[in-house]
């Protein structure tokens, strides 16, 4: 006498446990090794520039609004620290220069005393950003 044995197939759930199992872990990895760039503290419309060139490199980044207000990385401080921010941020590569960011609504004077702040630490060089031009 011959009996059938019933097949042991494994329930479609169970085989995706695993998977899912990887799934989170992975999310669990990159949530916490990640970090999120913050937002910018100041809305800030570059004017546009014809010609340039891009630029990569390390320096500080000075935002400048409309209004005259001032930002590093995230952080709105008055214009009477910028020269200290950007030192202590800088550290010993000063050389490293700063790119600055202003507002195509920020007046000259504006601009003039963010570039006399960061002369007074010897800041040489400062690249300021633009917005390329559209094609006519």
């Amino acid at each position: 006498m011959r009996f059938e044995t019933p097949s042991r197939s494994e329930p479609a759930d169970e085989s995706m446990i695993p998977l899912v199992n990887v799934v989170f872990l992975l999310l669990i990895f990159f949530v916490l090794t990640g970090t999120l760039t913050p937002p910018d503290p100041l809305s800030v419309l570059p004017p546009e520039s014809a010609s340039g060139a891009s630029v990569t490199h390390d320096a500080v980044v000075v935002l400048l609004s409309a209004d005259g207000r001032v930002a590093i990385r995230g952080e709105e401080i008055p214009l009477d620290a910028l020269a200290s921010e950007v030192e202590e941020r800088l550290a010993d590569e000063l050389s490293l220069g700063v790119q600055l960011e202003a507002d195509r609504g920020a007046s000259s004077r504006m601009l003039l005393d963010v570039l006399d702040s960061l002369r007074e630490i010897g800041i040489e060089r400062v690249v300021i950003r633009t917005r390329r031009a559209a094609e006519p």
